[in-house]
């Protein structure tokens, strides 16, 4: 191994990772000064799968010490997020962002969303867990959030904790309100939430 996977030798290393630790030596050795590009472009060039990094890098190949996007000469660069200021908000006062999980809810929240949300943003369902960390050149001081009644929409917010930790975000947290009026509308149709 090169000096920068020296680690390597230290662990017992499977199939997979000793495929992904080849092609990183490869590109170190070829690929010395190679200009920084988004980790998904890295991604698909080393590994052949442009989200290949997404889930390496919550992994031990990627623990202190091991490799590093910088290793890889490539950048976090989460997928945008859309989000609108309210009319009317102060200048000053702390931004509070309402994100929702889908397109409906984010339309209608730009519609009726009050103080002391300041922004309205769309999640873009999974996307979010990844898309929060674009709220960071806001730097809300809270980020509520709404969406499905399922398993996956209550399990969105709680992924997206540990990038908007990652960043200094606030976690994202439950617009209580409206949850509460989504479990009200369920219990009135008798849909099971």
């Amino acid at each position: 191994w090169r000096p920068e996977l020296a680690w390597a030798h230290d662990i017992a290393l499977t199939p997979s990772e000793i495929s992904v630790l080849g092609a990183v030596q490869g590109f170190i050795r070829d690929r010395a000064g190679a200009p920084v590009v988004p980790h998904r472009e890295r991604s698909l060039e080393l590994l052949g799968d442009e989200k290949r990094l997404d889930r390496l890098i919550r992994g031990r190949l990627f623990e202190h010490g091991r490799l590093t996007l910088e290793l890889l000469s490539c950048e976090w660069t989460p997928p945008p997020i859309p989000v609108t200021e309210l009319p009317g908000t102060p200048a000053g006062v702390d931004r509070v962002v309402m994100v929702s999980e889908n397109a409906a809810g984010y339309h209608s929240l730009l519609a009726t969303a009050a103080q002391p949300v300041t922004h309205v943003a769309y999640g873009g369902g999974g996307q979010f867990a990844l898309s929060v960390t674009g709220l960071v050149d806001i730097g809300p001081s809270r980020i509520l959030y709404v969406g499905d009644l399922d398993a996956e929409g209550l399990t969105i917010p709680q992924r997206a904790i540990t990038a908007a930790r990652r960043v200094g975000l606030p976690p994202p947290e439950p617009a209580v309100e409206l949850w509460a009026a989504l479990c009200d509308l369920a219990d009135r149709y008798g849909l099971d939430a």
